[in-house]
């Protein structure tokens, strides 16, 4: 085995930690804006609503901090992905909106 191959076997369960606080972080936020939408097409932002908001953000800043510790090379990859998975996302909204 090759000091490249051991190098990229131990980088392996690093990139998958990353990769699912990525996706989690995808998923509150799609959680906080499902509620700050649900609030707004209300019309009013009930004491509820409030306490949701509040809540999921806390929850939020709670994933944040659990953050995985990274090397620099896995950075730039957790980034490149990240910002691969918010370019399509974006694209596909923009989509339906045009089609609408």
């Amino acid at each position: 085995m090759t000091p490249n191959q051991v190098s990229e076997e131990l980088a392996t369960p690093n990139t998958s930690k990353i990769r699912a606080w990525l996706f989690g972080n995808l998923v509150w936020l799609f959680g906080i804006l499902d509620r700050s939408s649900a609030a707004i097409v209300d019309g009013s932002l009930s004491l509820g609503d409030f306490g949701q908001l509040a809540m999921i953000s806390c929850f939020w800043l709670g994933w944040l901090s659990l953050k995985p510790k990274t090397k620099s090379k896995d950075t730039a990859i957790a980034k490149t992905e990240f910002a691969q998975i918010l370019l399509q996302s974006t694209r596909k909204l923009t989509k339906r909106e045009s089609t609408n």
